[in-house]
């Protein structure tokens, strides 16, 4: 018996290509993840366009056969906000559902696009399509993890996706994202439908991020060039979790309250500002929990991680502050970093002191009282959604 599934890859305006797959064949975390990209063995492709590259063709998305054209749709146009703001950059986005055949079926679509990309041969990537298929089945962070984090999702009732990362792959020359079930677009009244938006815009920006760096180690010249990515390279570039996971949530709802302010979202009840002092408090719980690590140590693995995205958001707003600039990141900060490969450099250029100074005084200043911590949250005009800040 042959199940077929059908997969919609969503280009600029919407404009859909409805690819049909059968078992086997196909056409044409909340947390940010790039555990999937190894050191050494990898060789970096050397094609017209790379990760960093700047692209005509938005987002692929490619969505189980589970999810409803709605969901599509409405993905697409997160997907667009983002990227019309931020730039176009090679990105695959693989959304599951909670059906395992169905999932399966999306495997297959992601290794028939590796092999018409050529990352399947001997020489390549993968050395078979079974390989492809072990790759994106790996128990960690592979198809079905999320297809697990979808369903706990429905177990518990949650509004929203409770599962999605950013999973490498650049050394491909596209970023790999994927989804567990995205529900909140069921209801566009529903608090989970913003929290959709805001989640596209968090992953997009690790896109961002990542599309500023080079982790590549590079011999040779020409036809005769070889280059392996480097894991601790690209992590050292990236400037730890706390720039990583903290930018992404500044920006993700700095971004989310301009679209509110624009028009193309519904406005929540809950203002940045509230949202922001959400991020404060469990900010601090989290510290509670490493109380011998500074936020700038903190890694994935530690029991007190949540603090870099909520703390971490926090350093994002004051160092954007500091310089009067509520788009610096991308204005500077990301563009020095690609120009120079050196966050060293690039946060001196950028913020005029050193890393060690800011958090000697970011360590200070985080336990001020609310009103003044308030300052450092930037205002959304009303209309134009610009980001702005109240100096007076």
């Amino acid at each position: 018996m042959i199940n077929q599934t059908v997969l919609s890859k969503y280009f600029l305006l919407f404009v859909v290509l409805i690819v049909t797959s059968c078992a086997g064949n196909s056409g044409s975390s909340n947390t940010f993840t790039d555990n999937a990209t190894k050191n050494g063995d990898l060789k970096h492709t050397d094609k017209a366009s790379n990760h960093s590259t700047k692209v005509e063709d938005p987002a692929s998305l490619y969505f189980s056969g589970d999810i409803s054209t709605e969901v599509h749709q409405r993905m697409a146009s997160a997907f667009s906000l983002i990227q019309e703001r931020l730039g176009k950059y090679p990105t695959e986005v693989y959304v599951l559902g909670t059906n395992q055949e169905e999932k399966d079926n999306l495997a297959s679509v992601y290794c028939q696009n590796r092999d018409n990309a050529g990352d399947i041969g001997l020489k390549n990537e993968y050395k078979n399509k079974q390989d492809c298929l072990s790759f994106i089945n790996r128990p960690d962070h592979g198809f079905g993890h999320y297809l697990e984090k979808g369903l706990e999702a429905e177990a518990r009732g949650a509004e929203c996706t409770i599962g999605a990362g950013h999973n490498g792959q650049i050394q491909m020359n596209f970023h790999l994202l994927v989804w567990s079930k995205p529900m909140g677009y069921n209801d566009l009244q529903s608090p989970g439908y913003n929290c959709e938006f805001s989640l596209v815009f968090h992953e997009y920006w690790h896109v961002f991020q990542i599309a500023h760096t080079d982790p590549f180690i590079c011999q040779g010249e020409g036809t005769e060039k070889n280059c392996r990515f480097d894991g601790q390279l690209q992590e050292k570039l990236l400037g730890g979790v706390w720039l990583q996971e903290g930018t992404a949530v500044y920006r993700q709802h700095t971004f989310q309250e301009e679209q509110f302010k624009i028009g193309n979202m519904q406005k929540s009840d809950t203002t940045l500002a509230q949202v922001l002092h959400n991020k404060y408090i469990s900010g601090q719980q989290a510290m509670k929990e490493c109380p011998s690590i500074s936020l700038e140590n903190i890694s994935y693995s530690d029991p007190c991680s949540q603090a870099a995205y909520d703390w971490g958001a926090w350093a994002a707003a004051y160092l954007a502050y500091k310089v009067g600039d509520p788009y610096i990141f991308e204005n500077k900060y990301y563009p020095t970093l690609k120009l120079t490969k050196d966050e060293i450099l690039a946060f001196e250029s950028t913020f005029g002191y050193s890393r060690q100074e800011f958090f000697e005084e970011f360590n200070a200043w985080i336990y001020s009282p609310e009103n003044e911590r308030n300052k450092v949250i930037p205002i959304a005009q009303e209309g134009t959604g610009r980001l702005y800040y109240n100096f007076d």
